[in-house]
């Protein structure tokens, strides 16, 4: 089997296992979910796990959150990492013509003008660089890009030349406009591997009521 196809399928059983375990979420009241969409194709760069919500949840700023929408991208192996210039880079994603930061932004002038009410997660075992800027910008309480951080400094500063580098990109002119297009991202980098999130379902199918996947089987097929 080829490495490309192997890769393909390991991608395939990372979004399938991140589906179910929202899937089980969806079982325990407390969550508030109404149901949980796969390749659900309303926004088609964030169409691989989508979850809606039965009453608006407010998120740490205390702004009702009415869906989530979830793109994974599997690597095999976390020889890369996210930066806040191959953010700017189709390849990175495996695109060839629009970014990562393209899409989200095209994303958010048609479903969210205030970046408000929906959220679109970066699901991906890679890190952010240790010697990066987007490291410093990239809040651990909740995956979102910290804007009062981005906001320091003047053009040349170190988060000034992120601001204009994300500005020239997206093609928009002021600095209100990049915090409106960021406000609705959040990364969640360095998730856990495909072994660990079979273990993690496992355990939220047995809270559930329902039959944990058996350790004599496996979702790897190489």
């Amino acid at each position: 089997m080829s490495k490309q196809i192997a890769a393909r399928m390991l991608g395939d059983d990372y979004q399938a296992l991140y589906f179910w375990l929202k899937v089980c979420e969806m079982f325990q009241p407390h969550n508030n979910i109404e149901k949980v969409g796969y390749e659900y194709d309303q926004i088609k760069a964030f169409d691989d796990v989508v979850v809606f919500y039965n009453e608006k949840v407010p998120d740490k700023s205390m702004t009702p959150i009415v869906a989530d929408y979830f793109q994974l991208k599997f690597h095999v192996t976390n020889s890369e990492y996210f930066t806040y210039e191959n953010l700017m880079d189709p390849k990175a994603i495996n695109a060839t013509s629009v970014s990562i930061l393209q899409r989200i932004h095209n994303a958010q002038k048609e479903f969210t003008p205030t970046g408000e009410h929906i959220r679109f997660y970066i699901v991906t075992p890679w890190h952010p660089h240790p010697d990066d800027a987007l490291k410093e910008l990239i809040s651990n309480e909740d995956g979102q890009i910290r804007l009062d951080k981005l906001s320091q400094g003047g053009p040349r500063s170190k988060f000034g030349k992120v601001r204009e580098a994300w500005k020239d990109h997206l093609g928009v002119a002021t600095d209100d406009e990049l915090m409106t297009a960021l406000k609705p991202v959040r990364f969640n980098l360095g998730t856990r591997t495909i072994t660990e999130l079979q273990a993690q379902l496992n355990e939220s199918l047995l809270i559930n009521g329902f039959k944990p996947i058996s350790n004599t089987l496996s979702l790897i097929h190489i």
